[in-house]
């Protein structure tokens, strides 16, 4: 039901202006190999707070264009109560009361702004914590990464 959706999660992370913004700010935090591989947490949390914003409330939004978050919506029609059981789900497993008071209240106001951010930012953790799927996904990530560093040693090389 909520295959278009997961795509949609997947080619987000892998979108290679969103893993330039993350190589650039975990360039500033002195990273080891294995936070440029999203091995660590440290660098896992640092990818996902790269890819969201927060509204005033702390609640979590997608940190896209208009246009994208457009296409994003048009799969939610299909997957409706199950996206909305899954993010309640996350809400109650971390004991989030307030959030999920919120995602109650947008589905009862059928507004999904909030809902899609909190599903989409749990199925990115999700998707990078979990050991079957997220073995490729970071591997891309990395090869990204890696294209990007050697980018940058070719900039640095040629001002020298």
């Amino acid at each position: 039901m909520t295959e278009g959706i997961d795509n949609y999660v997947k080619n987000f992370m892998l979108n290679e202006k969103n893993i330039e913004n993350f190589y650039e700010i975990l360039k500033q935090h002195n990273p080891c190999e294995e936070d440029y591989k999203l091995n660590t947490q440290y660098a896992i949390d640092l990818f996902i707070t790269t890819l969201f914003k927060y509204d005033n409330g702390g609640c979590i939004n997608l940190d896209i264009p208009y246009v994208s978050e457009c296409e994003l919506y048009q799969h939610k029609d299909n997957g409706r109560l199950e996206i909305f059981r899954y993010v309640c789900s996350k809400a109650v497993s971390i004991d989030n009361i307030i959030v999920l008071r919120l995602i109650v209240k947008d589905f009862r106001n059928n507004k999904w702004s909030r809902i899609f951010g909190y599903y989409v930012y749990n199925k990115t953790k999700d998707l990078l914590s979990c050991k079957k799927d997220s073995n490729d996904i970071k591997k891309k990530i990395y090869d990204i990464i890696t294209s990007l560093k050697k980018q940058y040693k070719l900039i640095k090389s040629s001002k020298v």
